[in-house]
């Protein structure tokens, strides 16, 4: 028996296995984004939590939970 889901909800139980990725051909990504509002009263705060979101501590993070960062 098998079933497709996202890497992401498979590797957080133990002793699921990873089979494999669908070839990049029909796999289906899922892009997720960040922005502020331009009537933001904290664009500073703002700016300082995308910088790290982006950073490659983060990117370690998000790629050992089974998603690639862009």
């Amino acid at each position: 028996m098998g079933t497709l889901a996202e890497v992401g909800e498979i590797l957080p139980y133990a002793g699921a296995e990873l089979a494999g990725t669908l070839p990049a051909e029909i796999a289906l990504v899922t892009h997720y984004g960040f922005g502020a509002s331009t009537a933001t009263r904290e664009g500073e705060a703002v700016k300082a939590l995308i910088g790290f979101l982006r950073s490659a501590e983060v990117a370690r993070v998000i790629k050992a939970k089974g998603l690639e960062p862009q």
